[in-house]
């Protein structure tokens, strides 16, 4: 995975901080460009999916790679690409390590896509008061989700 941080090295206390702060700010960027677009969610999802669906285990190839921007079968899908399209170049503009791959994109995005769904879940308990609701997300949701 390319995550925007040119020579990340996990001896590398600096760098490894910068990969975490830039996984955060993507997942943030997503998560944002998703929270008003309700309608688009299972739409994220299928991307990924569809994407990672690709894997053949008999010749041990395929998987998430990003090649669903480019098959006719996911032309339904085109209002999510165009999201993580436009979230790319947001996302690409504050990168320090070069573009972030469209397979890494994706796949936060189906990410965010769950941390929206589970945490409109949690706020919702929380009788709508979103501070309440990011309260207990923070206390008992995935560290993965948290952004």
């Amino acid at each position: 995975m390319s995550f925007g941080v040119s020579e990340f090295s996990l001896t590398n206390p600096k760098s490894l901080m910068e990969h975490f702060e830039f996984q955060s700010n993507v997942k943030e960027t997503l998560y944002r460009a998703i929270k008003g677009k309700p309608k688009l969610l299972p739409s994220i999802l299928t991307l990924a999916l569809n994407d990672a669906l690709t894997y053949d285990k008999a010749t041990k190839s395929g998987g998430p790679n990003g090649s669903i921007r480019l098959r006719p079968d996911n032309s339904g899908l085109s209002a999510a690409l165009d999201l993580v399209r436009e979230a790319k170049k947001e996302i690409d503009s504050y990168s320090k390590g070069g573009p972030i791959s469209f397979v890494d994109l994706t796949q936060y995005a189906a990410q965010a896509v769950i941390k929206k769904t589970f945490l409109d879940s949690v706020v919702r308990k929380c009788g709508g008061n979103e501070e309440k609701g990011r309260s207990l997300y923070t206390a008992y949701g995935s560290n993965g989700q948290v952004a």
